[in-house]
């Protein structure tokens, strides 16, 4: 468990989840919690989040912090964006950045136009499998440093 920044968050591997919200808050010095950060989760916790599993242990821990307000930051593996699903990623209230750092965005439509990458740069971009994109919004996130991983293999093109 480690205190991120301030007192107010709070960084977990998934098997850390696994105690419960009470045991993680009993753990922290008094203040109170904000923000709960999910480092580097492993693929089976991410499909059960997706689901909203509430019987794997750490999903219902998120569930819980969720239902008391609680903000929640996933930190993936850059490897793993491109098997993310983005339908279920955009109905779940999370942020999503990559394990070095970059903030992660999702677009969940058939076409990608300019107005829905024009106040991202330097970031990933999460679209569906099949997606289609504006020429000026492909160089615009060319020029804005706006990667989307592959969907085609488990590489990230970057």
């Amino acid at each position: 468990m480690t205190i991120v920044n301030s007192s107010r968050a709070i960084a977990l591997h998934p098997k850390q989840l696994e105690l419960g919200l009470n045991a993680i808050v009993e753990q922290l010095p008094k203040g109170g919690l904000d923000e709960l950060h999910i480092v580097l989760p492993d693929l089976p916790f991410l499909l059960a989040l997706f689901e909203l599993n509430s019987s794997h242990k750490a999903v219902q821990t998120v569930m819980e912090a969720w239902s008391i307000g609680l903000q929640t930051l996933l930190i993936i593996h850059r490897q793993l964006l491109p098997i993310l699903a983005v339908e279920q990623l955009e109905a779940l209230p999370v942020t999503i950045r990559d394990h070095k750092g970059i903030d992660v965005f999702i677009c969940d439509k058939p076409w990608v136009n300019y107005s829905d990458v024009a106040v991202y740069s330097d970031c990933w971009l999460l679209t569906r499998k099949k997606v289609q994109f504006t020429d000026l919004a492909r160089e615009h996130m060319q020029n804005k440093h706006i990667q989307t991983p592959n969907k085609r293999s488990a590489h990230v093109s970057r």
